[in-house]
């Protein structure tokens, strides 16, 4: 039973705490820069340089550093996962697909729009749910009360509730994804 614990312990403390964490931080900073780009839309009517360097400080100084700390986990951490929901997979796709075509844009100055996997609405919600579950087990089997949890959008971020479906981007117009980064015509002659 000590081994048992013991490793109960070690997949919440290792594993799926400081995932959700990441996770978490990623969906907050994506909402703020969905935001931003958004006013700076509004504002300029389209997809302007400031358009272009909101999305490039957002993800090159945010974005791509939480998701590749986020992919470590899954490299280095993946002996610890309790399950695998599709949710995994598909980060592991987005990741990988979509990276490539940002930096193409950023680097090259060439508009993509091929698409990538979308990113992983439910990866949040999976996470923490098994993370309750191992942490509600390891307290029945250390005959400890559960953990009490606040409900409101003031103790935590639940995914949907503070954009319709979730953290979806809207860098480019009104296709919901992560995976088209566009150039207008004076942004990409600039």
């Amino acid at each position: 039973m000590a081994s048992q614990v013991r490793f109960q312990e070690k997949t919440i403390e290792e594993f799926y705490n400081p995932l959700l964490f990441l996770v978490q931080k990623k969906n907050w900073i994506q909402r703020q820069q969905d935001e931003r780009m958004k006013l700076s839309s509004e504002r300029h009517t389209g997809q302007t340089d400031e358009w272009a360097e909101i999305l490039r400080s957002f993800y090159d100084g945010y974005i791509l550093p939480l998701r590749t700390d986020i992919a470590e986990y899954f490299k280095t951490k993946s002996f610890l996962m309790e399950e695998e929901p599709e949710s995994f997979v598909q980060f592991l796709k987005h990741d990988a697909e979509e990276r490539p075509l940002y930096t193409l844009w950023r680097d090259k100055h060439i508009d993509g729009i091929l698409e990538a996997v979308d990113w992983p609405v439910n990866l949040e919600s999976d996470i923490r749910k098994t993370q309750q579950r191992l942490e509600a087990e390891l307290r029945a089997l250390l005959k400890l009360p559960p953990i009490a949890r606040g409900t409101g959008a003031e103790t935590r971020f639940e995914p949907g509730g503070l954009t319709e479906g979730g953290d979806q981007s809207r860098i480019t117009g009104p296709r919901s994804s992560h995976d088209q980064f566009l150039l207008e015509p004076e942004v990409a002659n600039s």
